[in-house]
């Protein structure tokens, strides 16, 4: 059985050690509305969460986990064993926000809103540089999840941000992590995928209309 950690002992283990992860295994909705700082998100629930906890976690270590209820779903724990991983207890959300401990909630940005004010907002792309090399959104920075610590010295921390993936958890890991650090952030959900679906099909009507005239 994992063992409970209170919340007023994580917030003196975190800051001892700055590499303690935290995994919030609650729904992606219950996670925006408010998370331990900085922490990372990925529903017990997913059906690929061996696939996609190797993308948000690029760097396995200690990590403490944020349950639905108190027992964990085995899938979960083999997972993060299989990554490299080690649990190191499990803390309960109510009991940090009831201290009143630093909380994060990410807002989303819907694509329309990104299309019309484009040059408002530094657009970070957290995937790994490769796959940004292959297809990125115009005007996007590469800023992989790997490297997030390098984020002070290559983002204004006056402009507001808009952060994104090729779909979700990334996207979300990364929103969550920049806001710790003290960057107004928005979180754009679908991302690269979105972004070319929408601008295709735009260009797509486009064309249309121009064959009437």
């Amino acid at each position: 059985m994992l063992r409970t950690i209170s919340a007023d002992e994580l917030k003196s283990i975190r800051e001892k050690h700055a590499n303690l992860e935290l995994l919030d295994l609650r729904p992606v909705s219950e996670f925006m509305k408010g998370s331990i700082e900085g922490a990372m998100n990925l529903p017990q629930d997913e059906p690929d969460f061996l696939t996609n906890l190797k993308k948000i976690w690029p760097k396995p270590g200690p990590v403490v986990l944020i349950p639905v209820i108190h027992d964990i779903p085995g899938v979960v724990l083999f997972a993060i064993d299989a990554v490299g991983g080690n649990v190191v207890g499990t803390v309960q959300i109510h009991e940090w926000m009831e201290k009143n401990y630093p909380v994060t909630k990410i807002t989303a940005i819907i694509l329309d809103e990104v299309l019309q004010d484009h040059d408002e907002f530094r657009l970070v792309d957290v995937r790994t540089l490769e796959e940004w090399q292959k297809r990125h959104i115009p005007g996007s920075v590469s800023l992989p999840l790997s490297e997030l610590e390098a984020a002070p010295s290559v983002l204004d921390s006056n402009q507001p941000h808009v952060v994104f993936c090729a779909g979700v958890y990334r996207g979300l890991a990364g929103t969550a992590k920049l806001a710790a650090m003290g960057f107004s952030t928005r979180y754009l959900a679908g991302g690269v995928h979105t972004w070319y679906e929408q601008t295709s099909r735009i260009k797509m009507q486009t064309q249309d209309v121009k064959g009437e005239i």
